[in-house]
């Protein structure tokens, strides 16, 4: 079966390279033809029957995704794999739309091009064998309803069995990934498209190579993904999920987490998923990032964490340093005994915050002034993916209680630290946030110090001393206006002369003829 491909790029180097370097014969490509813009790529696909599309995105004379756009409206049934020399969630989530097969960044290796055109390949084999006018096999049909359903998960099972798509006993494992993503982050929305296109092009390229079949790939929530094998678990099964959750932390997901079901038959599909959503939901990473549903385990009731003991260690004689240790310590030995749910995580997170809380009230302190509320809300989401997050929490949250009462004494050293950044940096973008981060306290404690100390506020305190810095350039040197006003961080010129007049009674000009 010969299959036929249009290469679209104006760099006529890339193209004559693909051209002439790249197996096609091997993949079953018999023609290739070649276009350097939409214009020309047109009148090919208007000309020539075409199988498989690779196109590059960026082109000054017209885009691959409006190409695609053309190709869509006029109903043509091409399969198209998009390049691009950089990544861009825009152009991700238009291939998407536009039903593109894949997404690849340049530089594309010959290797590499090979087999994401191999699959594609298959895909186009296929339709061509069934008539299908879309590539969905019953198989993915079905496990995308059954995934989604509500209440019919049952009914959907025994028409499978009654149209011979399964049988009663075909093997069945699913296993449930799950990307660790701050749902209030600005980011956790506007990336969820980019994010699944990327894991079904690694998962596909990574079973496929290991000659493993995938049945489907289902996102049943958000940044949370169902992958369905028709086949029991071996080594090559191992070392597949053991690349995937690999090439994923490389590529885009920072975080994410396996959840392996245990080998089961397809009569039986209602209760295996059941049973993985439940360790989905309550298992703890306790190292490595994959959780096999036939090892994981939590014994017993919640752990009561001894917090009287280590409150008065606090208050008496016992280090901070030494308190820590303790936490982290009981944390460890409570996965050894009993292992951890991921309730009994978030409940030992807020009472070791009530803990802190306590402490401070006792010392006459104000906790808002050791933990910055942002960081510390990021830093509250991430202790709950891993045990060893919970940890590195814990160390973070004693950390700043260490820094806070060895500055605390020293409120000089620290406004003196600030005052030092703050004068070498007078043409950089200074804020309040950063200052807090050199300082090593929260924003608005450091707010508080500094007018306390200083007797003015960070934000007037850097505009006097950009003033001051402004009329030594005026008086002493031949810049012009516009030039000091960049020397002392101000790129809109306009707002420099406004603040200089505000604050010096006069403008720049008359300041230095004066």
């Amino acid at each position: 079966m010969d299959f036929s491909i249009l290469i679209v790029d104006d760099d006529k180097l890339l193209v004559k390279k693909y051209r002439d370097t790249v197996n096609w014969s091997g993949l079953g490509i018999s023609v290739v033809f070649t276009a350097y813009n939409i214009r020309q790529a047109k009148a090919r696909l208007q000309e020539y029957p075409v199988d498989i599309l690779l196109c590059d995105i960026d082109m000054p004379q017209g885009s691959g995704l409006e190409l695609l756009e053309w190709v869509r409206d006029r109903e043509q049934e091409i399969e198209c794999v998009f390049l691009s020399s950089y990544a861009n969630f825009a152009y991700a989530q238009a291939a998407v739309r536009y039903s593109a097969r894949d997404y690849l960044l340049k530089p594309v290796s010959n290797a590499v091009l090979e087999s994401r055109i191999a699959q594609v390949t298959d895909i186009v084999r296929k339709k061509r064998k069934q008539g299908r006018q879309s590539s969905e096999e019953p198989g993915e049909k079905f496990w995308n309803e059954f995934l989604r359903q509500g209440n019919d998960s049952k009914k959907l099972v025994e028409a499978a069995i009654q149209e011979g798509l399964y049988g009663k006993t075909s093997p069945v494992k699913l296993v449930i990934l799950r990307a660790w993503v701050n749902p209030d982050t600005e980011k956790y929305k506007k990336d969820i498209v980019l994010y699944d296109f990327v894991l079904h092009n690694i998962a596909a390229e990574i079973f496929y190579s290991a000659g493993k079949r995938l049945e489907a790939i289902v996102g049943v929530r958000d940044y949370e993904w169902v992958l369905v094998l028709g086949e029991r678990e071996d080594d090559i099964l191992e070392e597949c999920f053991g690349n995937l959750k690999k090439n994923l932390e490389q590529s885009i997901f920072e975080g994410n987490c396996v959840y392996i079901g245990e080998d089961g038959i397809f009569q039986e599909a209602e209760a295996l998923l059941e049973g993985l959503e439940y360790v989905e939901e309550n298992a703890v990473d306790e190292g490595g990032g994959v959780i096999r549903q036939t090892e994981w385990f939590c014994r017993g009731d919640y752990p009561e964490p001894p917090w009287e003991k280590w409150g008065r260690m606090l208050k008496g004689l016992g280090t901070r340093e030494a308190v820590k240790e303790e936490v982290c310590l009981f944390l460890e030995k409570v996965r050894q005994r009993h292992g951890w749910k991921r309730g009994y995580l978030t409940r030992f997170r807020q009472e070791l915050t009530l803990f802190l809380f306590q402490y401070f009230s006792y010392q006459d302190a104000d906790m808002k002034q050791v933990y910055g509320r942002d960081e510390a809300e990021d830093r509250e989401y991430d202790a709950l993916v891993s045990l060893e997050n919970m940890k590195q929490y814990v160390r973070y949250m004693f950390g700043r209680l260490e820094e806070f009462w060895k500055r605390e004494g020293q409120a000089d050293n620290v406004i003196e630290v600030v005052k030092g950044y703050i004068e070498e940096y007078l043409r950089e973008d200074i804020n309040r946030a950063l200052l807090a981060r050199k300082a090593c306290l929260s924003e608005d404690y450091l707010s508080k110090l500094f007018a306390r100390e200083v007797g003015m506020s960070i934000p007037n305190y850097i505009a006097s001393r950009r003033m001051e810095k402004a009329k030594e350039y005026l008086g002493n040197t031949s810049m012009t206006i516009g030039e000091v006003a960049l020397k002392v961080g101000y790129s809109n010129f306009s707002y420099f002369s406004k603040t200089f007049r505000e604050l010096a009674g006069c403008s720049p000009n008359e300041y230095r003829n004066r």
